[in-house]
């Protein structure tokens, strides 16, 4: 009964990955994980630039943006040569501070506006 439980559990996750049932984690190499890796480095720069918990900021990407990437307009290869353009807002204290943060097509910030 002991052998079963290693055959069981190991039959179990080459099934669960053959069938996509396992989660994969965004790699920069898709357009998600260009968005994702670029939105997180937005969202430490604006913890850095105002010295705050990362709890008070949000990050977006630009509405216009998030809408040709989603219609096709815009590829991989677009995002790597022109990069991403992102919205952030602080919220503290009952204050609001915005502005927008731009990155290269490595996902590093290379503008950062209040």
């Amino acid at each position: 009964m002991k052998n079963l439980i290693p055959g069981t559990i190991a039959a179990f996750v080459l099934a669960s990955i053959s069938f996509g049932i396992v989660a994969q984690p965004a790699s920069a190499e898709t357009i998600k994980g260009m968005v994702q890796k670029g939105g997180a480095n937005c969202k430490m720069k604006a913890v850095e630039q105002f010295s705050i918990p990362m709890s008070d900021v949000s990050v977006s990407l630009g509405a216009t943006l998030q809408e040709s990437i989603d219609k096709g307009d815009i590829t991989l290869d677009d995002i790597k040569k022109d990069g991403l353009i992102f919205n952030w807002v602080v919220t503290r204290d009952g204050k609001k501070i915005d502005g927008y943060c731009g990155t290269n097509g490595k996902g590093n910030v290379t503008e950062f506006k209040q």
